[in-house]
């Protein structure tokens, strides 16, 4: 779980970063950005009002008005984006701590969650804290955190990740019947999510260890051991570690 980490993806609507189980993603919301943005609004407006009333031509009026939205459009964009920017980059400068102090990271992630409006935002943030106690092992307040990610804030981006990272904090926090209900219940975002594994090495741990605890939770003991036995290198891998320490405790 801890030797997941890092690609890029674009969408239309958004830029997102993946780091393994955590994620960045360049869209959502500042409400100071906001409030930069409405008062340009507002002064448009009034300036607009003050160009109605001088009695320019309608014609010109509305040209004025239409390149006026146009200018406030583009403002707001470069605004907003100036600032998603900047929060991305605050969250790939933390990204190592992961590794090296997962307490610290939880608490930055929660510390950036304060104030936050965006589900999206909410849910991208939620995900990485989720990450960070499972990180730890710690698997019970690790599927808490997971459930708390608002619904209307996974989006296709997110959704692969997040319920990758909630279908192992199930698995081991021994809710071996949720789990195999979410295999069943988000079978297409984590078959999505195995595709992406077979291009980024770092995923494949999580994504066949998916494999290997429904097996386990099927009583599929013999079967586990056997794949085990065919892949020696697996306990060599850093990206494995979590995962056979859970593997082994259940045969």
């Amino acid at each position: 779980m801890d030797g997941l980490w890092f690609i890029w993806w674009k969408y239309r609507e958004n830029a997102c970063l993946r780091h393994g189980s955590m994620v960045f993603c360049l869209n959502g919301n500042n409400m100071m950005q906001k409030g930069i943005v409405v008062e340009i609004l507002i002064l448009f407006m009034m300036m607009s009002i003050w160009f109605k009333n001088t009695g320019i031509a309608d014609d010109m009026f509305w040209a004025i008005y239409g390149i006026g939205i146009a200018i406030w459009f583009l403002g707001a964009i470069v605004i907003n984006q100036k600032w998603l920017q900047e929060f991305y980059k605050e969250l790939e400068q933390k990204a190592p701590l992961m590794k090296s102090d997962a307490d610290q990271y939880i608490k930055e992630m929660e510390a950036l969650l304060e104030g936050k409006k965006s589900p999206m935002l909410i849910a991208i943030l939620l995900n990485n804290i989720g990450a960070g106690y499972l990180c730890k092992r710690e698997y019970e307040t690790a599927t808490k955190k997971l459930l708390t990610v608002p619904a209307k804030g996974i989006k296709k981006f997110l959704a692969p990740i997040y319920y990758s990272n909630l279908a192992q904090a199930l698995y081991c926090s021994a809710k071996e019947d949720a789990f195999l209900k979410l295999l069943v219940l988000k079978v297409q975002e984590l078959e999505m999510y195995k595709e992406m594994a077979k291009k980024d090495t770092t995923l494949e741990a999580n994504a066949i260890s998916m494999d290997l605890y429904r097996m386990l939770a099927e009583g599929q003991k013999k079967e586990v051991k056997k794949i085990l036995a065919e892949h020696p290198e697996w306990e060599q891998d850093e990206n494995w570690r979590n995962q056979l320490d859970v593997i082994k405790q259940k045969l």
